[in-house]
C-alpha cells in the first residue's frame, strides 16, 4: 500500500508539473496564435484588449492551481501530512471544464489536453 501511495504522490507531482508547464505554452503560444486570428478580424482594440486579459488569467489561474499541487505532493513526498483537498477540486474542475470543451468544440481531440492532468490529478488525490 505505501507503494501506491508513493506513486500517486509522483503522478500528483508529474500533473502539477504538467499544469505549470501548459500555463506557459496557454499564455504564451495559445495567445500569438490567438492574436494572430483576431488581427485578421474587425475586432475593435478594446475588445483584443478584453480578450487577452481574460486569456492571461487563464494562464495565472492555471499557475496558481499548478503550483498549489506540486507544493501538496511534494509535501507527501517529503513525509509530511497534508489535505490533498485542494488538488481533488482543481481536477474536478479540470474536467467539468474539459467536458464542456469537448461537447462546445465538437469534440476537437486538441482540448484533451485539459482531460490529461485532470485525471492524473484525480487518481493522484485519492487516498
Amino acid at each position: 500500500m505505501l507503494a501506491v501511495r508513493k506513486l500517486r504522490n509522483f503522478v500528483g507531482l508529474f500533473a502539477g508539473l504538467m499544469l505549470v508547464l501548459s500555463c506557459g505554452a496557454h499564455t504564451i503560444m495559445g495567445w500569438d496564435a490567438v492574436r494572430s486570428q483576431l488581427s485578421k478580424t474587425n475586432a475593435g482594440p478594446e475588445l483584443v484588449k478584453g480578450i487577452m486579459l481574460s486569456w492571461m488569467f487563464g494562464g495565472m489561474a492555471m499557475l496558481v492551481m499548478g503550483a498549489i499541487t506540486v507544493l501538496l505532493f511534494g509535501a507527501r513526498i517529503r513525509g509530511q501530512a497534508v489535505s490533498l483537498e485542494p488538488t481533488r477540486v482543481i481536477s474536478i474542475g479540470y474536467v467539468v471544464f474539459a467536458l464542456w470543451v469537448a461537447f462546445s468544440s465538437d469534440f476537437d481531440p486538441f482540448f484533451l489536453v485539459f482531460l490529461a492532468p485532470a485525471v492524473l490529478l484525480g487518481l493522484a488525490s485519492r487516498d
